[in-house]
């Protein structure tokens, strides 16, 4: 029986307690209508239909958070509108109302009833790539930590459910560029003592179904990302996990097309404790666009105050695993407020530290000596508005590095006698090369 590879979901399901904001009237949509008029009248229907014993639900994560989104499900060029809501009697469970435009009539195709008091998380996936768009809901309770899936296609005449599933969160995450967003699935014992299960869900038989499943090692408190890519000639799944205020753990699940499988299980415990285990709020990702993750590690040649989390510079060594080993990849500084990194050459180790400016938005490179007090200033690099840049770009030693929208990054030379130093002093091409702006993903 041939899988077909169309759909992955990634769903971590984990102990984690939540709460359900909700609101009396429509404060949020998607897609709006054209005109307010269209609006208006799409509002009165709901008042209509819903009367005034219902509460209006916000989904709790993901892409969809309003509540109210308007949105084209089954491809027929019409949009549908999709309500969330909870009802004020005892049960007080949400509810997603789905009306149709019917003769310029906002009508009633469907009120599903859901198994909690809240909303989750809602999404659209095309499972069987027909062009029309199945609805992922993720049910929550005040009441209990565990969720659950549901998967629907409003495709007949009432909603059919494909997959139910409890989980505690959930990631979705796109699988290759020629393969739609798909779903990985990590379930919580009924013990809370044994580890978590992960189940992986592909379309199987034209289905969305579990196809293969392994352990985790660790118990965290909660998941924080995913990041998905290759690793030799299978892919990975790179799970960030939260085990305490202090650490985060990643674990690699490796998925070779027929195995989901923990590659810790396999490999000495050490190393990947050594590796994946770390104080810091940076998450894995590809940060080089090839198409691998790399595993962020806190770097020590910085001096310890470039890299205080309030001031948001980190200091960050890379890794990469190719399935048996780590092997360093890369070193950066990155300014996470400003969105961008300077990648360290080899040369600067153990030569050159990085430091926040206290007084302004800058990153001083300094030339290291034998004591701070003698370490000799290199160069800065600015971040500036277009008011802020007219007024310094004329100063010499001034040099412009890139402009994005409304922010100029800058760099100003200083003067150096030491010969030793100028070794270490990037010319303005160099730094352009090393300058990246990009998000670097961190909780």
């Amino acid at each position: 029986m041939k899988i077909k590879f169309l759909l992955l979901i990634l769903i971590l399901v984990v102990v984690l307690s939540s709460c359900s904001p909700s609101g009396t009237d429509l404060t949020g949509f998607l897609k709006p209508p054209q005109t307010s008029k269209e609006m208006q009248v799409l509002q009165e229907a709901i008042k209509r239909i819903l009367k005034d014993n219902t509460s209006m639900l916000f989904p709790l994560s993901g892409n969809y958070r309003n509540t109210l989104i308007i949105k084209d499900i089954d491809n027929d060029e019409l949009d549908e509108a999709l309500v969330f809501y909870s009802s004020n009697d005892d049960k007080k469970l949400a509810h997603i109302l789905i009306l149709k435009m019917v003769r310029d009539k906002w009508v009633i195709f469907t009120d599903i009833e859901g198994e909690g008091s809240n909303i989750d998380i809602i999404d659209f996936i095309d499972y069987n790539l027909d062009g029309r768009q199945e609805l992922l809901c993720g049910w929550g309770s005040l009441s209990s930590e565990n969720k659950g899936l549901s998967i629907y296609s409003l495709f007949e005449s009432s909603p059919k459910e494909l997959l139910i599933l409890p989980y505690s969160s959930i990631f979705i995450t796109e699988i290759t560029k020629d393969q739609p967003l798909g779903i990985l699935a990590l379930i919580n014992s009924t013990n809370n003592i044994t580890p978590f299960t992960a189940k992986l869900i592909l379309t199987k038989d034209n289905i969305p179904q579990v196809v293969s499943e392994c352990s985790l090692n660790y118990m965290p408190k909660s998941f924080l990302s995913l990041a998905y890519g290759s690793l030799n000639k299978a892919n990975a799944f790179y799970i960030d996990e939260k085990l305490d205020e202090t650490y985060i753990q990643t674990e690699i699940l490796q998925w070779d097309g027929k195995q989901l499988l923990n590659l810790s299980a396999n490999i000495d415990i050490s190393s990947f404790d050594e590796n994946l285990k770390r104080a810091s709020n940076i998450l894995c990702q590809d940060i080089d666009n090839n198409g691998s993750i790399e595993i962020p590690k806190s770097a020590v040649f910085v001096e310890k105050q470039a890299i205080i989390s309030v001031e948001n510079i980190k200091a960050i060594e890379w890794v990469n695993f190719n399935g048996s080993s780590f092997k360093h990849n890369s070193y950066c500084i990155s300014n996470l407020n400003e969105r961008y990194y300077i990648t360290v050459p080899p040369n600067w180790l153990g030569s050159v530290y990085a430091k926040k400016d206290s007084l302004s938005n800058r990153i001083n490179f300094y030339f290291k000596k034998d004591t701070v007090e003698n370490n000799e200033l290199l160069f800065s690099v600015f971040a500036y508005n277009k008011i802020e840049w007219d007024e310094k770009k004329n100063i010499n030693g001034f040099s412009l590095i890139k402009q994005q929208s409304d922010r100029i990054f800058a760099v100003k030379y200083e003067n150096t006698n030491s010969n030793k130093a100028k070794e270490f002093i990037p010319s303005i091409d160099e730094l352009k090369k090393i300058f990246v702006q990009t998000t670097i993903k961190h909780t």
